[in-house]
């Protein structure tokens, strides 16, 4: 498993943002893309990523 960075550059009403981006690389198939963020004061979807991220 690797992880990086997706930086989002800054607007006029707030400084860039960093998103960690996770990769699976189990050979060649099938790939999923896994989201979370819907509001931004709303973390269960995020830690819910990140807990199946780390289980698999």
């Amino acid at each position: 498993m690797s992880r990086e960075h997706l930086v989002v550059p800054g607007g006029a009403d707030r400084g860039e943002l960093s998103l960690p981006v996770f990769s699976l690389n189990k050979g060649q198939g099938p790939r999923l893309l896994i989201t979370g963020g819907n509001h931004g004061n709303e973390l269960e979807g995020p830690l819910g990523a990140r807990r199946l991220v780390c289980r698999l």
